[in-house]
């Protein structure tokens, strides 16, 4: 496991250090799982963005897009 300083407000930060080891283990839990969480969401919208940037590159327009899309209803 690794370590990373983030910057929060003072208040936080002081409750932070008075609380027992249990719960702080409970924050960093759930701090990993929020930063986990968020990053898949960039990898997605990477991917997402990269397969529309090769799209567009293949001659993909929108409007192309729009026809394929209604011609299927």
């Amino acid at each position: 496991m690794g370590s990373i300083t983030i910057q929060v407000d003072a208040e936080v930060a002081k409750a932070y250090q008075e609380i027992n080891s249990t719960n702080r283990k409970k924050i960093e839990m759930l701090f990993n799982i929020l930063v986990q969480k968020e990053l898949k969401e960039i990898s997605l919208m990477q991917i997402m963005d990269n397969i529309g940037y090769q799209a567009e590159k293949n001659g993909l327009t929108p409007e192309i897009l729009e026809s394929i899309l209604a011609d299927e209803d």
